[in-house]
């Protein structure tokens, strides 16, 4: 039978409310720290992870945490996978190509290089910026819901592992076309966090949709001014050098 995600209320709830504190920015530390523990649930998060998210993450902030495996651990974790799809796969020259625009100022192949060093050297820190960005909008938009920020960003990092494991099918572009996965990952990737609010938040489908786009267009806005300077800086410093 399916385990439940929300307990009812009984004695052994009530021990697990004593011992669970509530997420804040000033226990964020102790948070990463259990990242790096050996904690049960792997699978079982994962499963929940792909099918409920919201449920999931409420019962992970207030009734089952030792359940679920932290979001930081199998932020390390899928990270590392991504770095090695990335590595081993086409979608590094796929994501030089729509960087790069026609007036780079520099030759095909010395842009493509040095865009693709950068991108491999700091993948992981390009990755996880997204969460602070996502986990801000989506606070600001369900302030109402009694959510803080810090439990917004236990939201958006297990969202991260979630869109790190389906970057995983990078790995078959030499069967298909890197333009099709990618619209794959794009739609899965949106109605995931779809699911994710709807299910944190207690929203409709509708209004889970409209918030999605906003949060995405937006962070997406911010998110590419600053991709887009520190691009610009180190070519610039390229040109100068070289």
């Amino acid at each position: 039978m399916e385990k439940e995600l929300e307990p009812v209320e009984d004695n052994l709830e009530l021990v697990q409310r004593r011992s669970v504190r509530r997420f804040k920015l000033s226990n964020v530390f102790s948070w990463i720290l259990d990242g790096f523990s050996m904690d049960y649930g792997a699978f079982y998060t994962i499963k929940n992870l792909f099918y409920r998210p919201g449920e999931m993450v409420r019962s992970y902030l207030y009734h089952g945490r030792l359940d679920f495996t932290p979001p930081i651990r199998l932020l390390l974790v899928t990270t590392t996978l991504v770095l090695i799809a990335f590595k081993y796969s086409s979608v590094n020259q796929f994501t030089i190509e729509a960087l790069k625009g026609p007036d780079a100022g520099l030759s095909s192949d010395e842009a493509s290089i040095y865009i693709m060093k950068m991108l491999e050297d700091y993948t992981n820190v390009i990755l996880w910026l997204f969460i602070p960005c996502m986990a801000l909008f989506s606070w600001l938009f369900n302030r109402k819901s009694g959510y803080n920020y810090a439990e917004n960003l236990v939201l958006n990092t297990y969202y991260t592992v979630f869109v790190n494991i389906i970057f995983l099918m990078f790995l078959t572009d030499k069967w298909i076309n890197n333009s099709v996965l990618m619209i794959i990952y794009l739609i899965l990737s949106t109605f995931h966090y779809m699911l994710s609010l709807k299910g944190m938040f207690q929203l409709t489908w509708m209004k889970s949709f409209w918030q999605t786009l906003l949060i995405f267009i937006i962070t997406f806005i911010f998110y590419s001014i600053g991709i887009a300077v520190i691009i610009a800086t180190v070519m610039i410093d390229f040109t100068k050098t070289g």
